[in-house]
């Protein structure tokens, strides 16, 4: 296994799924890994595993609930005052919203608060730590779900018509493109080796009518050098 001794890694979503496996294998490849993560029991216990796993103790945490843009600056804010630069942000959190619509602390709906515009305002916040590093990466793991996309430029929080799944096809549509950077659009992402089944073939689809559940089956990932984000 390759190394990535002194290098700083930070993973949205760490705590279950692809950022879980991802934040794991980065530390036992040596990388100092922040896990940023909504629920603070549930985080603090990934850390104490993923340090038994790695065998070290760089693994801290970050707390945050990306659908809150307040809280994605504070987290931000601290990350800045707390470390010199940032060599990776995998930006791998994304939830599967429910049959009613719901409204983050800022009034966007939570699907796209969630996977879009806090992921997208917590890269932004942190590009100049990312610029600090020689050859820093942001990793966008998306999905196939964007094939489901149905963009609407006129309705984009779904005010007027809203689909759980429309919804979160959208989002990673955005992924797909707009976190990407500048320049033309990615070219499209190969499948990930290790594909997770999705809830969906196990359980006839039940899962779109549960609230918060995680998508993590067939993601992809895609990676954009931050010199290509611009600023």
């Amino acid at each position: 296994m390759s190394t990535m001794q002194n290098q700083l890694v930070l993973v949205t979503g760490a705590t279950s799924g692809i950022g879980k496996e991802t934040a794991t294998t980065l530390a036992q490849m040596s990388a100092h890994v922040v896990l940023l993560a909504r629920n603070a029991e549930k985080a603090e216990a990934t850390r104490r595993e993923i340090q038994a796993a790695a065998g070290h103790d760089r693994v801290d945490v970050l707390l945050a609930d990306l659908a809150d843009l307040g809280q994605v600056r504070r987290a931000a804010a601290e990350f800045n005052a707390r470390y010199p630069r940032l060599d990776v942000l995998v930006n791998n959190a994304g939830l599967l919203y429910g049959a009613v619509r719901t409204l983050s602390p800022d009034g966007n709906e939570m699907g796209l608060a969630t996977n879009h515009l806090g992921p997208f305002l917590l890269t932004s916040l942190l590009l100049d730590k990312l610029k600090t590093s020689p050859a820093a990466r942001v990793v966008n793991v998306a999905s196939v779900a964007h094939k489901f996309a149905r963009p609407d430029l006129a309705d984009v929080q779904s005010a007027r018509s809203y689909n759980a799944m429309r919804v979160y096809g959208n989002t990673k549509l955005l992924q797909h493109h707009v976190h990407a950077g500048a320049g033309p659009p990615p070219p499209e992402p190969r499948p990930e080796p290790h594909q997770h089944q999705c809830a969906a073939s196990r359980r006839g689809g039940q899962q779109f009518r549960r609230p918060r559940r995680r998508l993590d089956d067939h993601s992809h990932s895609m990676v954009a050098p931050v010199h290509a984000l611009g600023g």
